[in-house]
Formats: structure tokens, sequence, C-alpha cells
């Protein structure tokens, strides 16, 4: 109960980006194990898949520290105007 408040919380430790990034890699690994493991197997089709829940399991993320990195730079930014000289 406490680990779903953390990860739902926006102070806690627990990142909600973190789980959903985790959750889509393992589910692009499952799907390339269980893919390959098929008597015929559908490399086109299995690669765009998988690419489908890696672009989803890093872009997340990627796009989450960009957001992060400019909010830090415009706060800097406005702190230094707001200083009297």
């Amino acid at each position: 109960m406490r680990f779903l408040k953390d990860l739902l919380s926006e102070s806690g430790r627990v990142s909600m980006m973190r789980l959903m990034s985790l959750l889509s890699l393992l589910a692009s690994i499952a799907i390339a194990i269980i893919g390959l493991n098929k008597p015929i197997v559908d490399y086109s089709g299995l690669s765009l898949l998988c690419g489908a829940f890696l672009s989803a399991a890093f872009g997340g993320k990627i796009a989450q520290k960009s957001i992060e990195a400019k909010g830090i730079k415009v706060q800097e930014s406005s702190d230094t105007i707001d200083k009297p000289l």
C-alpha cells in the first residue's frame, strides 16, 4: 500500500515514469522471446512491435528529462532577473 502511495505522490522517491519505462522494456523483451520461439518467425513484424515498446520505454523518459532540464533553466534565469543589483 505504501508503495502505491509513493508511486502516485509528487514528492515520492518512486517515479511513475521509471515504472512505466521498465514495464515497456520488459514487455518488449517478452514479445521478442515469444516471437522468436514461434515455428515461423516474422522478423519485420516482430522488430516493429518490439521497436514500438522500446521507443515508448526510452522516448518517454527522454522527453521527461528534457522538460525537467528546461524547467530548471527557466527557474535559474528568473532567479537572476528578480535579484536587485
